[in-house]
């Protein structure tokens, strides 16, 4: 009978059991077989006790012989679940590692694309800002003798590069999370919760001066004027 209960656990369904499943199914196995041993010796100590004959000595030895059968088939069984699983985690890390250099790959690829585009920009930015710098050239050679000034902060070449850079810098302050005004060997003054508009500002910088050139401008033209008119 004992042999009975650990044999009904040994059907066509265990070929669907992962390793770690039969480990456990021994183990319910040898609980099972267990408590019914203790069962029968609890029988035969109460037979001892009232002097009564115990018949099922035969299943007692059947039980234990299952049990000590169980045990040793419960080694090989957890050995072998241990070295699936690890198997398994093998599979596991391989898949995962695989996947990770993948999204490395596309990672680097998207990298090098976004640096080509940063790269492509800032040529464009160069190349406008140099267009800023002949303009200025172009403008101060008709406002300096017009205005009848020496220096045009407006127009001069090194404030211009100071207005711009600083700006470009203070574009780069969301890269700056901890707020030091810097990225990389770029640096700035932080100067948080101020709105930025280039144009704004530059248009600030021109009004004076097309301002001035306008006055000074038409005292020009209403004195050719005059000299056209014979006056």
């Amino acid at each position: 009978m004992a042999t009975d209960v650990w044999s009904q656990h040994r059907t066509s369904e265990e070929k669907m059991q992962s390793k770690r499943e039969r480990h456990q199914a021994l183990l319910k196995s040898r609980e099972t077989l267990t408590e019914n041993l203790a069962g029968l010796r609890a029988e035969q100590s109460t037979a001892l006790i009232d002097g009564t004959e115990f018949t099922r000595g035969a299943d007692i030895r059947a039980l234990t012989d299952d049990i000590q059968a169980l045990d040793a088939a419960i080694d090989v069984a957890s050995a072998a679940a241990d070295a699936e699983e690890e198997r398994q985690r093998a599979a596991s890390n391989i898949e995962r590692r695989q996947q990770d250099l993948q999204q490395f790959d596309g990672n680097s690829e998207r990298w090098l694309t976004i640096v080509a585009e940063v790269e492509a920009a800032v040529g464009t930015a160069v190349a406008r800002l140099a267009e800023i710098h002949i303009l200025a050239s172009e403008m101060e050679s008709f406002a300096l003798p017009v205005s009848g000034e020496r220096v045009l902060p407006s127009l001069n070449h090194q404030n211009i590069g100071i207005r711009m850079s600083e700006r470009i810098a203070r574009a780069l302050a969301p890269l700056d999370p901890a707020s030091v005004g810097a990225f990389g060997i770029i640096r700035w003054q932080p100067q948080p919760g101020r709105k930025e508009d280039w144009v704004a500002e530059e248009r600030a910088q021109l009004d004076g001066l097309i301002g001035h050139l306008r006055r000074v401008s038409e005292q020009y033209i209403a004195a050719q004027s005059a000299v056209v008119k014979g006056e």
